[in-house]
């Protein structure tokens, strides 16, 4: 029997803990429990990404790489700043500076491209309201991935809240009581 896709999707049973499995929940074998609308289970974090914390995931992956980028902006003015002639700092301080800073530099480019890479991904995911378990599953023929698609200001919306303007906060999105469109 084939599996039925997208919302009208019959629900099932899941096959490790027994509980019942509406579409788009998936068993995390790390956490031992099911996951509503599961994207991940984040080794940074130690948790899985869902759908009520999946907002909090974008937020710390943008952050991360904001923070990065201010870092090397500082780092390299600062490298700049004490290289200079006239800096008025010593000639030895200028050489501890001048062999520790680099390290500093290179290590918020590694941690900003990599996490810029993440956060690329992520967000077209939301974009597409797709989670990396569905698009993994589109891969192997087994999940269409515009099953759920409702535009793309309504899948950011439906992770991130309905207020647009509290989309870069840090603030649980308010969820209707009745059925959500998961």
């Amino acid at each position: 029997a084939q599996r039925r896709e997208g919302r009208d999707r019959d629900p099932t049973f899941c096959g490790i803990c027994g509980m019942q499995k509406p579409a788009r929940v998936h068993h995390c074998s790390v956490c031992r429990s099911c996951v509503l609308r599961m994207d991940h289970h984040c080794p940074w974090l130690v948790n899985c990404i869902g759908l009520y914390n999946h907002k909090f995931f974008i937020l710390f992956l943008v952050y991360t790489v904001l923070a990065c980028v201010m870092s090397l902006y500082i780092f390299c003015r600062f490298l700049y700043h004490v290289s200079g002639k006239d800096s008025g700092v010593p000639d030895d301080y200028t050489v501890q500076v001048c062999m520790t800073v680099p390290f500093g530099v290179i290590i918020s480019f590694i941690a900003g491209i990599s996490t810029l890479a993440l956060a690329v991904g992520n967000v077209s995911n939301l974009l597409r309201n797709v989670t990396y378990i569905e698009e993994i599953k589109s891969r192997r023929g087994l999940a269409r991935l515009d099953a759920y698609d409702a535009g793309q200001f309504n899948n950011v919306a439906h992770v991130m809240g309905q207020n647009p303007v509290l989309w870069l906060f840090p603030v649980q999105p308010r969820r209707s009581k009745s059925k959500e469109k998961t």
